[in-house]
């Protein structure tokens, strides 16, 4: 098996009575409507002889006037009401699940386009508007199957929507986009893994609305062709003998709301009760926004400055301006910063909260928000400038020449994918390593970090680590593909004094062994003057 490959969120065993008789009621009619080409059953040959007979023990639902056994029938008409719910419910998921995670994940005027045009799908009535598409269609079971599963699609993108702008903030989706990962590959890997819970338990409520609407058209005679066995039209069919034998439509509409039923409680408890994400319970802080910045300085330690005029910069930045926009107009946040970071040394940046330190990170790999954006200056990486650069060279740069380590450790990770999953997808990105040669570099990179048993921590996820560990391991994540920069955005903020200067222990290891020049976000002053060969200062 695939270290990387899309795992569903497990079943657990904590369902209720309910939830298992619901689940034990779905798993009959599907084994009925599956098996019923090979079922001893007929519904085609008339015998008048045991015409409308009610329920007994030789046909327990009965018989219809013309003697044909009512369960036949209703085994036959589950495998139209189930392909049609099945199929429709198939396409709402795909349809409403795309659009759900593009949107959400990109935000910005598609989004709300795509909810204005899910609202007012929502807003008109489905068994109305399938009423006058089927009349217009004609009867096809085909075309009734997409019309369903078009007029079901918004309620799943709205929820599928929500999770992904949820998501779409968090440590790991930043960190992902920092390790150079492309759009595609971000929603496939990274977000569609996290909204597969409230999907997958919403996907069976779906089935049971869409068989609903495929009912009541069979009812009404319209959707169903002439030949064609559905649990409505068999409603339908015995609504004139309703006083003289009310099984012929009493009994298939029992089923159907059974049915029904069934699929409502089996998907909430699978959401409530079933599916275990394997998450992180880390509360996301709420959206702030940084005042402005009027200047940044840098203070060098007078000893070292001879030998840094004489190493290359590794980065080098230039009267860098950063605003956001709001409704009141561009907010500046970052005025003139500049700095130099050099290869074996390291660039601390303090300020007080909401300086603009971790804006200024984000604006180096240009992962801004939505609304920032680097309005002037320069952000030369060697010889080139990343600032104009396209976004499959930028693709290029993020995580194979500067890697970043993220503030929280516990977000910075995905909790849907294992260990090695995400430590060895860089290396086969940029690297174009095997999966197993890429493993065995994941084990020599957690062993260089201080992770013991490294090679089996590849299989754990990110709930089953502490804190220290947990940083450890992204600090792997970003040394992964050997950059030249490495961004750390207060990496121990998050830890207690012992695992913080364990981590800090290890950076300055790695930055002498390495060559790398380390850009360090602190609020500490005591960890700057003893760790930093340069300080920049964030102010007012």
């Amino acid at each position: 098996m695939r270290a990387d490959r899309l795992r569903l969120p497990r079943v657990a065993r904590g369902f209720t009575a309910g939830t298992w008789l619901a689940a034990g009621w779905l798993t009959v009619v599907a084994a009925a409507a599956l098996l019923a080409p090979v079922l001893p059953i007929d519904t085609t040959t008339v015998d008048l002889r045991r015409r409308a007979i009610a329920p007994s023990w030789g046909h327990p639902l009965g018989t219809t006037r013309r003697g044909i056994d009512m369960l036949a029938l209703v085994i036959d008409g589950a495998r139209r009401s189930l392909l049609v719910g099945a199929g429709a419910a198939a396409l709402a998921v795909v349809l409403g699940a795309t659009a759900g995670l593009l949107v959400g994940y990109h935000k910005g005027r598609a989004d709300r386009v795509a909810l204005l045009v899910a609202d007012t799908m929502i807003a008109l009535p489905s068994l109305a508007v399938a009423l006058v598409a089927s009349l217009v269609l004609g009867p096809s079971s085909a075309s009734l199957t997409v019309l369903i599963g078009v007029l079901l699609s918004p309620g799943v993108f709205r929820i599928v929507r929500i999770v992904a702008r949820g998501q779409s903030g968090l440590g790991y989706m930043t960190a992902a986009r920092s390790l150079g990962a492309r759009t595609a590959r971000i929603l496939r890997r990274e977000l569609l893994p996290n909204t597969l819970v409230p999907l997958v338990a919403y996907g069976f409520v779906v089935v049971g609305i869409a068989i609903l609407i495929e009912g009541a058209l069979a009812f009404l005679g319209i959707g169903a062709g002439p030949s064609a066995t559905s649990w409505g039209a068999l409603i339908a069919a015995g609504q004139g003998s309703l006083e003289r034998s009310p099984h012929l439509s009493l009994a298939p509409a029992g089923v159907l709301i059974v049915t029904l039923v069934s699929f409502t409680v089996f998907g909430e408890g699978l959401q409530r009760d079933g599916l275990r994400p394997l998450r992180v319970g880390v509360p996301r802080r709420g959206p702030t926004e940084p005042p402005p910045v009027a200047a940044a300085s840098v203070a060098r330690r007078p000893a070292r400055a001879a030998a840094e005029a004489v190493a290359p910069s590794a980065m080098t930045v230039r009267d860098l301006c950063v605003a956001y926009h709001t409704p009141a107009g561009p907010l500046p946040v970052l005025d003139g910063v500049s700095l130099d970071l050099t290869a074996g040394r390291t660039l601390a940046v303090v300020g007080e909260s909401g300086s603009g330190k971790s804006t200024l990170v984000r604006a180096l790999l240009r992962l801004l928000p939505a609304n920032g954006e680097v309005t002037a200056g320069s952000i030369r990486l060697g010889d080139e400038e990343l600032r104009g650069m396209g976004a499959a060279a930028l693709a290029g740069v993020r995580g194979r020449r500067v890697a970043l380590v993220m503030q929280q450790p516990t977000t910075a990770l995905n909790p849907m994918r294992t260990i090695g999953a995400q430590l060895t997808e860089p290396m086969r990105l940029h690297l174009g390593l095997s999966t197993t040669g890429a493993r065995q570099v994941a084990v020599e990179l957690l062993e260089r970090v201080s992770v013991p048993d490294a090679r089996r921590r590849l299989g754990e996820y990110p709930f089953q680590l502490s804190g220290g560990l947990a940083q450890r391991v992204c600090i792997a994540l970003a040394l992964s593909c050997r950059p030249s920069v490495l961004l750390a955005d207060e990496p121990t903020s998050s830890l207690d004094t012992t695992v913080a200067a364990q981590v800090l222990d290890l950076l300055d290891d790695l930055k002498r062994t390495m060559g790398l020049a380390v850009l360090l976000v602190s609020h500490s002053l005591d960890l700057v003057a003893s760790r930093a060969d340069d300080v920049l200062v964030l102010h007012a």
